[in-house]
């Protein structure tokens, strides 16, 4: 029987694949807007989730199309799924598009890329996320996946599969394999996030959720940077696949535990494991840059702004020497400069140390600047926002280098 159901499975595949895939679009379309009229059990859940969720605001006849739509969706990108298996990365540009965030990838020259954990959903052709080796080859790709209960079927899947280049573990044979590949290098492993399972449950839509810890879990495990990727439909048999930024996993805290000098550590978040302590000569109130690939910070006893890999090993550098300690407060951190505080003269100076220059550039004087209140940065990275005292009051006032 097995064989039987094989061979019939393959001769569906095989039909669908000699399509054009617009066509075979079109095609799922039909066969998931049937399976709406026909599939009364899981045409109920849907309703009624979406009622749960959109009920105050469409009406019966909304809900009941955006299920509608729902349901042919599924059937299109279950059907294009089997066509662009068969297709070239050529033959897939006209339907696909790519965008990276800039963390995701190398940034020293001749560098190899760190392994990455990327938690992914059933959105769009979400089997368009293991073809993303061949269009970003500087990463090995790998993901998991459950073997059907019925063989035939599970054995055209995994046919399907193996011309993408990517390797599936099987979640319940394969976690010998999956660890030891984890210790390489260049592995970009993607993840379910929206399936069931024992994780934890979290807001989604107003109502709490179902929600794996998988990709968190890999993240903090082998120390990994953590992302995730979007499959969006765009039209009929196009697609866009977006990965985010690095989705921060730890948190830089200050602690005084030698009681000797203040030095920075970096733990799991929330308060998962053990603390790693990053610097030697002392360390204080760190900001990460904007792209996550540096740490800022000051050092409660001596003058300067200094920066250091987010992560532990390397050295601490010296980024601006006029930063005083009292001024501990007065800096952020924008994509293109660092705002701080100087006093130069005795009285206080708004300066911007630049980094595409490596020049600090003085700005105007603040006479009246209120004692650590703090320095913060407007919405666009653009100006300062300060606070001055005034006739026995405080003023908050937003400066800028103009």
């Amino acid at each position: 029987m097995d064989t039987v159901i094989y061979y019939m499975a393959r001769l569906v595949v095989a039909c669908l694949q000699a399509l054009p895939l617009v066509w075979v679009a079109r095609l799922g379309r039909a066969v998931g807007g049937l399976a709406f009229r026909l599939d009364g059990r899981h045409r109920k859940v849907a309703l009624k989730n979406l009622t749960l969720c959109f009920g105050a605001e469409k009406s019966a006849a909304e809900i009941r199309a955006i299920a509608r739509e729902n349901f042919r969706r599924i059937g299109e990108n279950f059907a294009s799924a089997v066509k662009t298996a068969a297709m070239t990365p050529q033959q897939m540009l006209p339907h696909f598009d790519l965008t990276l965030a800039k963390s995701i990838l190398p940034h020293a020259a001749n560098a190899g890329p760190q392994s990455r954990i990327v938690a992914i959903g059933h959105f769009g052709n979400f089997e368009l996320y293991a073809r993303f080796g061949q269009f970003v080859p500087v990463f090995k790709c790998a993901t998991t996946y459950r073997s059907l209960k019925q063989p035939a079927l599970n054995r055209i899947m995994v046919e399907l599969r193996e011309r993408s280049t990517c390797r599936f573990f099987e979640r319940r044979q394969d976690g010998a394999a999956l660890k030891a590949a984890m210790n390489d290098t260049g592995l970009l492993l993607g993840l379910l996030a929206d399936q069931s399972s024992k994780g934890v449950r979290i807001p989604f839509l107003g109502h709490d959720c179902d929600t794996s810890t998988a990709p968190a879990v890999f993240a903090l495990r082998y120390n990994c940077p953590l992302h995730t990727a979007i499959c969006y439909r765009v039209g009929l048999a196009n697609w866009r696949i977006e990965v985010g930024d690095e989705i921060p996993t730890h948190e830089n805290v200050s602690s005084n535990r030698s009681g000797t000098r203040w030095q920075l550590y970096r733990r799991p978040w929330p308060n998962a494991g053990q603390a790693e302590q990053l610097t030697l000569e002392g360390g204080f109130a760190a900001i990460e840059s904007t792209d996550g690939e540096m740490l800022y910070f000051v050092r409660p006893d001596r003058r300067g702004l200094w920066r250091r890999s987010p992560g532990p090993g390397g050295d601490d550098a010296l980024v601006a020497a006029d930063l005083a300690p009292l001024d501990w407060r007065n800096w952020d951190v924008a994509p293109d400069a660092i705002w701080f505080v100087t006093r130069p003269a005795g009285d206080p100076t708004l300066a911007r140390f630049v980094f595409a220059t490596g020049r600090v550039i003085p700005g105007p004087v603040i006479p009246n600047l209120l004692q650590d209140s703090g320095l913060a940065l407007t919405a666009d990275g653009r100006g300062a926002i300060l606070a001055e005292t005034a006739d026995a009051q405080v003023d908050i006032e937003i400066a800028t280098l103009k």
